[in-house]
Order: C-alpha cells, then sequence, then structure tokens
C-alpha cells in the first residue's frame, strides 16, 4: 500500500507547522513527524480509522485519523493507494474544516 499526500494535505502540514513554530520550533517539529508517521500503519491497516460521518454525502468514502487528540487526517483508499486529502485542527468550525477538503 502506498501512502500519496495531495498538494492540499501538504499545504495544511505546512500551515501547522508553521503557526506551531511561532511559538516553539521544537514543538512544531514534533508535531509535524507526528502527524507524517502516524499515517505509516495505514499501509497495513487502512480501515483502521473510522468512516468520516461530515463527509458521508460525498462520492468517495472518506476516513479521518486522529493524531494528538486535536487534528483529523482525512484520507480515502483507492485501489492499492491511500490518498490523505486534509489534515484539519478538530478545534476549528466543522463547516470551515469541510471547505478544506473540497
Amino acid at each position: 500500500m502506498e501512502i500519496i499526500w495531495t498538494k492540499r494535505a501538504v499545504t495544511h502540514l505546512e500551515d501547522i507547522h508553521s503557526f506551531y513554530k511561532e511559538k516553539s520550533l521544537e514543538a512544531a517539529n514534533r508535531i509535524y513527524n507526528d502527524l507524517i508517521d502516524s499515517v505509516e500503519p495505514l499501509k497495513d491497516f487502512p480501515y483502521i480509522a473510522q468512516k468520516e460521518r461530515a463527509l458521508k454525502h460525498l462520492k468517495k468514502e472518506y476516513r479521518a485519523l486522529v493524531v494528538r487528540k486535536t487534528f483529523k487526517i482525512i484520507y480515502y483508499k483507492k485501489q492499492t493507494s491511500i490518498y490523505v486529502v486534509a489534515v484539519l485542527d478538530c478545534r476549528q468550525n466543522p463547516k470551515t474544516n469541510e471547505i478544506k477538503i473540497k
């Protein structure tokens, strides 16, 4: 199974890193690495995360992997690949987060 980060998801990662970097570079790097590392188990267990209910109306079956109780990594499986489409802060407005996925 291959993990593919979309441009949008990479931008979300960079935005998160930039935000936390203003407070602490060490913390920013730790969060960034935790987010990257958290998707590795999806290679063997692509259905480990629950379906994202807020996105059930969309054609693809999106799943949400919760990381650090604060972030959601939104992804879907297609054949032998996992596509990471967004990294969301769970503390933000759900409508704002949904827009980041479309």
